[in-house]
């Protein structure tokens, strides 16, 4: 990983030693620093992730309320064409009570009108009678 750099001067064995010990700190540091952004990387990934899948679970969330909130809706709706619906049969029953009620009055006063007539024809008889 590191290029060494070649001296001219021969090194001595406590020298060499200590390059050798500079050397590893070096690679180690520079492992180290690579292993610490592997490991950033992966957080933001991660976390990434993290908020993707919230995103969905919000969209998720979303979409059920909207669901629930048509049926919601959608029931409203029936219940009250079903309430219309009934106050309309109810005035259609009145309606044809009222038309029945009606008939039999007029069917009444047309029975009262003919007996009143048959009477006075059965007067207007007696009287042409004892004219006679």
């Amino acid at each position: 990983m590191l290029a060494r750099v070649a001296c001219s001067r021969p090194r001595s064995k406590p020298e060499a030693v200590a390059q050798v010990a500079a050397d590893r700190a070096l690679q180690s540091e520079a492992e180290l620093e690579a292993a610490r952004t592997d490991n950033e990387i992966e957080r933001e990934r991660l976390e990434n992730e993290i908020v993707a899948r919230e995103r969905e679970d919000a969209i998720e969330r979303d979409r059920q309320e909207a669901e629930t909130a048509a049926q919601a809706h959608t029931r409203g709706e029936e219940a009250q064409a079903d309430a219309q619906e009934r106050l309309h049969e109810r005035g259609a029953d009145l309606a044809e009570r009222a038309a029945e009620a009606e008939r039999a009055a007029t069917a009444q006063y047309a029975a009262r009108l003919e007996r009143e007539a048959l009477d006075a024809d059965a007067k207007a008889n007696a009287i042409d009678l004892e004219e006679r």
